[in-house]
């Protein structure tokens, strides 16, 4: 039961991340401008992080 349990878990997290890069590359301006909103990073970090969050996703 818990390899089945494991396994689900896994696959339902693949796909969480999958789905998060996938929105990201279909609309690649909202994460820039989330992170911009929010000014948790200096503005010169904010495009380098997008693409990092995106690639680290997929």
């Amino acid at each position: 039961m818990t390899s089945l349990l494991a396994a689900v878990a896994t696959g339902v997290t693949l796909l969480a991340l999958l789905a998060g890069c996938a929105g990201h590359v279909t609309r690649p301006g909202l994460l820039p401008e989330a992170l911009a909103a929010h000014r948790l990073l200096p503005p010169r970090a904010v495009a380098p992080a997008a693409r990092a969050v995106t690639a680290a996703e997929g």
